[in-house]
């Protein structure tokens, strides 16, 4: 798979798509993340967040979301920054949260 540029939101969220099949990821010192075989997919994005409100509607299958850098707020009101253990979206579940300032992310499918 080649890298693949993303811009959704009217711009104010971009990303790239990188296959990481195979791949190993341990994220900020604190914790492991083994790429599963569960589904067809194995992919992840890195991306940016501006600040402000983001819907990406609902989970097409399981997301796990790394804050890199800045910090996010949920919609059940948990804060989630670079220090905190992933987000995790079941698949059927509305994507929500909101940006205080610029973010960084990472999101793993499957």
């Amino acid at each position: 798979m080649a890298i693949k540029h993303n811009v959704y939101e009217d711009g104010r969220a971009h990303s790239l798509t990188v296959d990481i099949s195979r791949t190993r990821l341990t994220v900020l010192d604190r914790f492991s993340l083994e790429i599963s075989r569960r589904s067809g997919r194995h992919s992840a994005t890195v991306g940016v967040l501006e600040e402000g409100d983001h819907d990406f509607g609902i989970a097409k299958e399981r997301e796990t979301i790394i804050v890199l850098s800045g910090e996010i707020t949920t919609e059940d009101g948990g804060e989630v920054s670079p220090q905190d253990l992933p987000i995790e979206y079941e698949k059927g579940e509305r994507i929500r949260f909101r940006c205080f300032r610029e973010v960084a992310y990472m999101c793993i499918y499957g």
